[in-house]
């Protein structure tokens, strides 16, 4: 079977417009570039958390009042395996702005070297293949993406109903008589760990009183227990 050598470029290159903005380029040409943090999401998202699913290296070298990033990505698909590496890319900087010290100059240099290894990879691909360009292309992937997020919250919302249903369904009197019933201390602790403790957050933030009365009945019953 053939493999998938477009997987993770396929899953990386689309860009979301509001992630980006319009420049000049010393050509003067207009062009379109994208908020590096949205490309380090863009990693995360893809393979988990910097430094775990994905890093990078960076080395600095100084000469004829610029700096120099060298810098290598890794990745990798399990946590369990090493990382794949790419790079080193190299960026620079100049370090002086209008002769005065640019004390951002390695950061400058280090997103632009981390951008240009990204791109290898597929990140914002489409960016970088001019189909920004496109105002028609450009309408697809806000609409793209607004789909995508709507879907989103649309999950999340079904999710908060279904955990508000699930603690509005907390019966105190019902836990209360679970308590006074169990028949053996192996019962109440059993009763504790999964009537009560998976409870106790929302008892916390909505019904604290409840817990003191929840730790009364328990405690007497536990000492009814013990005394059999």
């Amino acid at each position: 079977m053939k493999q998938n050598n477009m997987s993770i470029w396929d899953q990386l290159s689309k860009t979301d417009p509001k992630y980006t903005k319009p420049f000049n380029s010393k050509f003067g040409k207009n062009l379109t570039t994208t908020d590096p943090m949205y490309q380090i999401m863009k990693m995360t998202d893809m393979f988990g958390p910097v430094g775990e699913g994905w890093t990078y290296d960076v080395k600095y070298n100084y000469a004829d009042m610029c700096i120099f990033a060298e810098l290598k990505i890794g990745w990798r698909k399990n946590i369990n395996e090493p990382f794949n590496w790419y790079g080193p890319v190299c960026a620079v900087n100049p370090l002086y702005q209008r002769d005065k010290l640019d004390d951002e100059a390695p950061k400058k240099a280090m997103t632009d070297a981390l951008t240009k290894a990204f791109s290898h990879l597929g990140v914002s691909a489409d960016v970088f293949l001019g189909m920004f360009d496109d105002n028609k292309y450009v309408e697809q992937m806000k609409n793209h993406f607004a789909k995508k997020e709507s879907q989103v919250k649309a999950s999340d919302n079904i999710s908060q109903t279904k955990q508000e249903v699930e603690e509005t369904d907390v019966n105190i009197e019902d836990i209360k008589n679970m308590f006074s019933s169990a028949k053996d201390l192996s019962r109440l602790k059993h009763l504790k760990e999964t009537a009560y403790n998976q409870h106790i957050q929302y008892l916390r933030n909505n019904n604290p009183n409840a817990i003191s009365e929840l730790k009364k009945v328990y405690e007497s019953r536990m000492e009814q227990l013990s005394h059999k």
